[in-house]
């Protein structure tokens, strides 16, 4: 099904055109470490630079490149959610709720259904791992032996959600 063309889209992908930081530098008339200080809100700038560089920013519809941050800042703000079964309807509330705590938080959930499947379990996590998240939740019979596996150096912190105590051994 096509994504209906509204007047809300439509802005929303015009700002999410690919304005940049040279540009904002090039509006403001300043060098690229003065409009990342700015944008950074780097004590060391004076007031006058900060106005033409917000301003600049403002009227070219400028947003920061969330990849480029996460990567500087090593922060993804996004949790991973591996659902065994997205058809329970216990979860319903369970996501929901993790959502709205996390959206509370300044993060975003990034929801994976394994449908029950240990290979799907095993692949969405590497998914996860893949994309930095900052933390996953857990809820498939596998859960356990995923989580006894995660790499260490590195990885995610992880919890289990509505699942039993497991045997340290994969899901047969």
């Amino acid at each position: 099904m096509p994504l209906k063309q509204t007047p809300v889209l439509e802005a929303s992908l015009e700002m999410a055109s690919a304005v940049t930081i040279r540009d904002v530098a090039r509006k403001a008339r300043v060098s690229l470490s003065s409009v990342s200080r700015v944008l950074t809100e780097h004590p060391d700038v004076s007031k006058e630079m900060r106005h033409r560089v917000l301003s600049a920013a403002g009227s070219l519809g400028y947003e920061p490149h969330f990849i480029a941050q996460s990567l500087r800042r090593g922060v993804t703000h996004t949790l991973g959610f591996l659902i065994g079964d997205i058809s329970n309807p216990v979860f319903a509330d369970v996501i929901r709720g993790a959502e709205d705590f996390a959206r509370a938080k300044g993060y975003a959930v990034m929801l994976t259904n394994s449908e029950g499947n240990p290979a799907l379990d095993a692949e969405h996590l590497r998914l996860f791992l893949k994309r930095r998240v900052d933390g996953i939740m857990l809820s498939t019979p596998s859960w356990c032996w995923i989580a006894t596996r995660l790499p260490t150096p590195g990885s995610a912190p992880s919890m289990a959600i509505t699942r039993p105590a497991c045997a340290r051994r994969p899901p047969t």
